[in-house]
């Protein structure tokens, strides 16, 4: 009993680790289509979503279908001839276990859309987070680039200042010998 215990504990391990598996792909298939197309991010993932169910939903719909014609068979064979073929627990037994059945097929489904909900809304918080460190990212860029042009501003201000003075001192100078120059001549 505990080796089928371990059994089933890494069996959902397993299945565990294939839904983290499946998150970061489809992350990584979000942000690439966003970065391929550009638009929307909200577009992009309900857009994969509504693939990603659709994919889910067509195989158990069609189990659905199998089932529903199996039992649509089985009532015709009764209402054709209710002597023959299966008894009246015959009949109940098979209809209980199409119905066990179709409730696994509703379940998993259901499972399936869970682990996808789940999936998706990791899958949009990793995006999310990679959109704000992008943001993040320019934001520090554009913080650095505006400290780097201030202090560009400030060295171009002083140069300017010094430039001023030596002017000011060349006319100053001028002044001295145009003046010296007119007293002598």
């Amino acid at each position: 009993q505990s080796v089928l215990k371990d059994v089933e504990s890494k069996a959902a391990t397993i299945k565990h680790l294939q839904n983290a598996l499946n998150a970061k792909s489809m992350t990584i298939d979000i942000l690439s289509k966003h970065n391929k197309e550009g638009g929307d991010l909200e577009t992009t993932i309900s857009r994969l979503v509504e693939s990603k169910t659709e994919a889910l939903l067509k195989p158990k719909d069609a189990e659905i279908q199998r089932l529903m014609s199996l039992v649509d068979e089985l009532k015709a064979n009764k209402a054709a001839s209710p002597t023959s073929g299966l008894g009246a627990d015959d009949m109940e037994q098979e209809k209980q276990k199409l119905a066990s059945e179709l409730a696994a097929c509703k379940e998993e489904l259901q499972n399936s859309i869970g682990g996808c909900d789940k999936a998706i809304k990791r899958a949009v918080n990793e995006a999310i987070e990679v959109k704000r460190q992008e943001r993040w990212e320019l934001e520090e860029q554009h913080r650095k680039a505006v400290q780097s042009w201030q202090e560009e501003k400030d060295i171009l201000v002083v140069a300017a200042e010094e430039r001023d003075r030596e002017l000011d001192s060349l006319k100053l100078r001028l002044d001295t010998e145009q003046r010296q120059n007119s007293e002598l001549g």
